[in-house]
């Protein structure tokens, strides 16, 4: 069954509760975004450096220079607003899902206040996203934690070196094919690059951000795929739908939309050992954050015990200890698996995920939602898989199903239980 589906003339139209609520939600959002305070002003010279300095075998701790901190006032303002927002979200449509984003929202903010403090924001940090003592298959309540998953995986799993032979921008470049694939989707994206980055690339509301940097020919494709193809179509489609809570991003969506990019990339054959190997030292970096490990130890065991880069290393542990230890990185691998998980039961779960900035747990709602007309589940840009699987034609790219049949054991005898 495909679901409900109405035409969008006859979609419903926000009244102004709502539209206050949508708009002073947005606002909260947009003056509290966790990255913009977490993120080194000095990041790309201290990357250098620490990279310089693990190579050489010397000890690698940074020396970062954060952003000014949120002010009190702002603090309480922003938890004002959320609170008053919370009670005008009661008696709206899709109220559960905004009262989840609040929720989160709240956490959030007392990250926020914590940001420079590692015995403060730590804990709040793993309360908000997890860490590696998850189990991997929630079904399988004797099968492994994330932490013993992403261990095994990096086991199993051989680098594969890539030649970094493609330009961020240019002829042949990474902002060029992402370009291409945003005009046979009718996508009018901007494209930005950014030394700060510590990803590949980043998706905004419109904007695919481009480290500055070259990348293989095999990480460019599936960057497109995972940010135009995954993000920003999702970002296009919420903005299409009536309520904001789609745009905005709804509670767990962050999460569940990177679970989502990943098994694009994974149906596009995209997904190789490099990719699976960071998820998983993601993972372990999120643990000994938690565990009291510093920077130089963590990024000095990625690289002499699994075989890192030191460049690959340092922006691994970066991800991971900035801000204090804002560890987020958990979600990947685990969203992942939840989201290929719902797929042999759900196929239409990439579909409805694109339909906005949603997560898993919103689907069931979704239904209810568009028979009162207030989502329409066939959005205007909702590109098959075919476009992205043309993508992976140079022949670099594995699904995993093609993986090394040790790595393919890893996962599939836990999903085939």
């Amino acid at each position: 069954m495909t679901g409900p589906s109405v035409g969008r003339a006859a979609l419903r139209t926000r009244d102004a509760r709502q539209l206050e609520l949508d708009e002073d939600l947005g606002r909260v959002l947009r003056e509290n975004r966790l990255l913009a305070f977490v993120t080194p002003v000095n990041a790309a010279a201290e990357r250098e450096r620490l990279t310089n300095a693990l190579a050489q075998g010397e000890r690698a701790e940074p020396a970062w220079e954060l952003p000014p901190a949120v002010t009190a006032a702002s603090r309480v303002d922003a938890r004002r607003r959320v609170e008053r927002l919370a009670r005008l979200a009661e008696d709206l449509p899709a109220a559960g899902m905004y009262q989840r984003r609040l929720r989160e929202l709240s956490l959030d903010l007392q990250i926020l206040e914590n940001v420079g403090a590692p015995r403060r924001v730590r804990p709040l940090a793993r309360q908000r996203y997890g860490d590696g003592s998850e189990l991997a298959f929630a079904e399988l309540p004797a099968g492994p934690t994330l932490r013993e998953l992403a261990e095994r995986l990096l086991n199993d799993t051989p680098p594969e070196p890539e030649e970094k032979g493609v330009p961020a921008t240019g002829r042949g470049s990474l902002a060029e094919l992402a370009r291409r694939v945003a005009r046979l989707l009718d996508l009018d994206i901007r494209i930005r690059v950014e030394k700060h980055l510590v990803s590949g690339a980043a998706a905004g509301e419109r904007t695919m951000f481009i480290a500055d940097r070259s990348f293989g020919e095999r990480e460019a494709r599936r960057l497109v795929v995972h940010e135009v193809m995954g993000h920003l179509v999702a970002a296009y489609n919420g903005r299409t739908q009536p309520l904001g809570i789609f745009a905005l991003g709804t509670g767990g969506a962050y999460a569940d939309q990177e679970g989502m990019c990943i098994t694009l990339e994974e149906e596009s054959g995209l997904l190789d050992g490099n990719r699976l190997r960071a998820l998983a030292a993601r993972v372990l970096t999120t643990d000994w954050v938690h565990e009291g490990a510093s920077f130089a130890e963590a990024a000095e065991r990625l690289h002499r015990d699994h075989g890192f880069t030191p460049d690959r290393a340092v922006v691994l542990c970066e991800r991971a200890y900035r801000g204090g230890g804002v560890a987020r990185d958990v979600v990947y691998l685990r969203s992942w698996l939840r989201v290929r998980k719902a797929l042999r039961t759900a196929p239409r779960t990439i579909e409805r995920m694109r339909i906005g900035k949603v997560g898993l747990d919103d689907l069931p709602e979704l239904e209810w939602l568009a028979r009162e007309r207030w989502v329409d589940l066939q959005p205007p840009y909702l590109p098959g898989l075919s476009l992205a699987r043309s993508l992976a034609s140079t022949g670099g790219g594995t699904s995993l199903e093609m993986s090394p049949p040790n790595l393919h054991t890893s996962l599939q005898r836990f999903d085939e239980t």
